[in-house]
């Protein structure tokens, strides 16, 4: 299309240096389980989303800024499953600029871990000191009570057959 900032033809192509990445950390966070109060702390101009987040539950206390060695990358990406590789300095949160969902769940190094929502929208996991592969893997729990049913459903009507094939037959009058 064009470089940021130019004219072409007539679309204005920008670029927005601001914007947070898919995937970042942060050192501090802010308890607030209220999403109409956690709205507008986040939409106060005072709030550095950089640098800190708004959650809706408690993680272990955050403080500072970071350690200025975190890093974070995407590793892989797909529809029911994003897997990223973290590196934290201290303890920090690593928060997944994709939509909260109930049905997200997270593991981080092959443990389960607690998705808290960040910033009113967002995923995030509470990380410790050191490097972690973090997966979120999506879930949906309808999907299972669906298979559960059709499992059992399927198991009483092989019962049923059975019985009905080894029954002796029935005499007519």
């Amino acid at each position: 299309v064009g470089a940021p900032g130019s004219d072409v033809g007539s679309t204005l192509v920008l670029e927005r240096s601001e914007a947070l990445p898919r995937v970042y950390t942060v050192g501090r966070v802010q308890l607030e389980p209220d999403p109409a109060r956690a709205r507008r702390k986040i939409l106060d101009t005072a709030f550095a989303p950089h640098y800190e987040a708004v959650v809706d539950r408690p993680l272990p206390m955050l403080q500072g800024a970071g350690s200025g060695l975190d890093s974070s990358r995407i590793v892989s990406s797909h529809t029911d499953r994003v897997v990223i590789d973290a590196t934290c300095g201290s303890d920090c949160l690593l928060v997944l600029t994709d939509l909260y969902y109930p049905d997200w769940e997270a593991r981080v190094d092959d443990t389960p871990a607690q998705i808290v929502r960040v910033n009113t929208l967002f995923r995030g996991v509470h990380l410790t000191p050191g490097a972690h592969r973090v997966a979120y893997l999506y879930r949906p729990r309808a999907l299972r009570i669906g298979a559960a049913i059709s499992i059992a459903t399927l198991i009483l009507l092989a019962v049923v057959t059975l019985r009905r094939a080894l029954a002796p037959p029935r005499r007519l009058p």
